[in-house]
């Protein structure tokens, strides 16, 4: 399998390089399917490029962020960290612009949180759980936060509120 995810990524990143960038998304679809390890980071980063390039910033920021979760303290970190906040500011924009709804303000609060900033991040989820509430993805974002800042009581409502939604919807 892992040379299916090494064919499949070598061609992704020919792709690439010629601007073929919804091809190379296909292609790194499918290596991910057969990727284990540090080649699901090399798989994210190209994604997140091609997203980059497509001006997909939600999508972008999710495969940096997925990036950065799997390759901690890589050296690559700093310049994706420096693309992350230059998104974060694109994505507002494109939040001002575009309804995006409560999705987009969760990936908002992602940024922040990805550059250490808890307390906009939590500003965000409240946004998303303004537009949505009950959002699971949105509470147990904020409840971590929360947690993180601590504000424990608060955290651990918001914990328990996602744990439960997720259980209701999964029945």
């Amino acid at each position: 399998h892992r040379r299916w995810s090494a064919a499949y990524a070598a061609r992704a990143g020919v792709a690439y390089r010629v601007g073929r960038l919804q091809a190379a998304l296909r292609d790194l679809t499918q290596a991910e399917r057969y990727g284990r390890g540090e080649a699901r980071s090399a798989i994210a980063l190209l994604r997140g490029n091609c997203h980059y390039r497509l001006q997909s910033w939600p999508e972008a920021l999710g495969a940096y962020r997925r990036y950065l979760r799997l390759t901690p303290g890589d050296p690559v970190d700093s310049l994706v960290r420096k693309r992350v906040a230059e998104l974060g500011g694109k994505l507002s924009a494109y939040l001002a612009q575009t309804p995006l709804g409560a999705s987009g303000w969760w990936r908002r609060g992602q940024v922040h949180l990805t550059l250490g900033k808890r307390r906009e991040a939590v500003k965000d989820f409240n946004m998303a759980l303004g537009l949505q509430p009950g959002n699971p993805a949105a509470l147990l974002a904020r409840g971590r936060t929360l947690l993180a800042l601590g504000a424990l009581k608060k955290a651990l409502v918001d914990l328990r509120a996602a744990h439960k939604r997720r259980s209701f919807d999964a029945k």
